[in-house]
Order: structure tokens, then C-alpha cells, then sequence
């Protein structure tokens, strides 16, 4: 269905409903569609859909982290810690594996 901007300061629709300059219409609200047109009070409004490629990265600072998240973050990127180290220790394990 397509939509029509309204052009003029006011415009009469159906079932004594106003629009106002500006507002957005779907077709089926005007009394007379091409009279509307003609007399320049609305404009047809062309919808178009615009896509976009989106791409994050996840930047991990293990200096940052605790000693679990440290420990669970080593495990997620293959590292067999022993978890009664110390966290400066695997910290340094962590960073040795990165580098």
C-alpha cells in the first residue's frame, strides 16, 4: 500500500479525521486520492529499505580481568591452566599464548 506525505498545513481525510504537514498517509485514508494529487497537497512517499554491513570486534584485555574470568578465558582459547596458580601466572600464561 503505498503512503503519501502531506504537503499542506491540514488536509481532510476519511471519517473526519485531519492530517497535519508533514504526517504520513496510507492511501486508503484520503477522500480523493487524485484530487489530493492533483491540487498539490500530498506527495507520494518512496520507501526503500538501505542495508548496511555490520561488523564488530570483541577487544579482550586480560590484564583487566579477575582471576575467574582470567581462568574461563583461558580455557575458551585452548589453555590447560592449573586453577590454584596464581593469577599473575596465568595472566602471563594467557598473554605468552596471544603473542
Amino acid at each position: 500500500m503505498a503512503k503519501y506525505k502531506i504537503k499542506c498545513i491540514a488536509h481532510s481525510l476519511k471519517n473526519n479525521k485531519i492530517a497535519k504537514s508533514g504526517d504520513i498517509v496510507d492511501e486508503n485514508a484520503f477522500v480523493d486520492l487524485q484530487e489530493s494529487l492533483k491540487g498539490g497537497y500530498c506527495e507520494l512517499v518512496v520507501e526503500y529499505v538501505k542495508e548496511i554491513e555490520v561488523s564488530a570486534e570483541v577487544v579482550v584485555d586480560p590484564k583487566t580481568m579477575n582471576k575467574a574470568k582470567l581462568i574461563a578465558y583461558a580455557k575458551e582459547i585452548g589453555l590447560e591452566i592449573v586453577e590454584t596458580d596464581s593469577k599473575a601466572e596465568i595472566l602471563e600464561q594467557v598473554l605468552n599464548h596471544l603473542s
